[in-house]
């Protein structure tokens, strides 16, 4: 039996048709975001294997003055995981998701704020999307993580220790638990000075899918923004930890990352001290400080 031949014209549309939803369906549903307040929307991103509680105190402080909406990245802090995640592309289908949730809840400009690698994805998306934000405040994150592992990496000499390291995350999940955890706390005690929030990053991190977090870091480890940031014209705030007593002194340190955010025309770079990599958790008041500040600019 023959059938009757679709008009070119037709075909050419259902094609297109198919196209767009399957692309709308590869859109990764690998957010949960919870909102509180009233007022302009602030997007906060936490960073990796970390909750959004990590801005509990900061949701508190704003949320009289604006919309917050707290992003939480399943795989992280207890958050299930969802397909694919532990796959190459994970970093490009969270800038996805992110911006897709920005346009189909209808926000109106955000300012994204981003501890570490949530940071980066605020970078992201200021690259790939400056249309749908308005600012973006990047907490202790650098345009290319490596920077501070290796004297000149690019993100193919990266590469093979990048995927020592994700094997080491995942393995290291198969550790018994009354080893792993203080192992872990250890490991994460040069991030926080703060006692509390040093146990509840350590409560996150243990709860994270590894394979999701060796992902994260493989990526996070092999992307460079760093020749991307001259054409970026979002306004922008990073800031960054210092502790005295350590290696570098104060001016060593802010004088590091602002060469690596130079060509960023936008952005300008400060120290809060003392404080290590969570600085919301260390010094809640001066952080709180300097994003009121950069909120009220216009």
């Amino acid at each position: 039996m023959r059938y009757p031949q679709m008009p070119i014209k037709l075909t050419i549309m259902v094609i297109i048709g198919l196209w767009a939803m399957a692309a709308q369906a590869a859109v990764p549903s690998w957010l949960e975001v919870s909102k509180a307040g009233t007022g302009s929307a602030v997007m906060l991103i936490p960073g990796l294997a970390s909750s959004t509680d990590v801005w509990a105190e900061t949701t508190v402080h704003l949320q009289d003055r604006f919309t917050v909406y707290q992003v939480q990245i399943k795989g992280f802090a207890g958050s299930p995981a969802a397909p694919g995640m532990d796959k190459d592309g994970l970093l490009d289908g969270l800038v996805d998701a992110l911006a897709a949730y920005i346009g189909e809840n209808d926000l109106d400009h955000p300012v994204v704020v981003g501890h570490s690698m949530g940071g980066y994805l605020a970078l992201r998306l200021a690259r790939d999307h400056a249309d749908l934000i308005r600012k973006a405040v990047i907490v202790d994150a650098l345009p290319f993580y490596s920077l501070i592992m290796s004297p000149n990496p690019t993100a193919q000499n990266m590469q093979p220790m990048a995927a020592r390291f994700r094997a080491q995350v995942i393995a290291g999940a198969k550790m018994d638990p009354a080893q792993r955890r203080p192992a872990q706390r250890q490991m994460l005690s040069r991030m926080v000075m703060d006692l509390a929030g040093l146990d509840a990053v350590t409560n996150w991190s243990l709860q994270s899918d590894a394979k999701v977090v060796g992902q994260a870091v493989y990526e996070l480890m092999t992307s460079d923004l760093r020749e991307d940031l001259a054409a970026m014209t979002t306004p922008t705030l990073v800031l960054t930890a210092w502790e005295p007593g350590g290696r570098y002194t104060r001016e060593q340190t802010l004088g590091f990352w602002a060469r690596h955010y130079a060509s960023h025309k936008a952005a300008r770079v400060e120290v809060i001290s003392p404080a290590r990599h969570f600085i919301m958790l260390d010094q809640p008041a001066a952080f709180m400080a300097r994003l009121d500040a950069f909120l009220a600019e216009r």
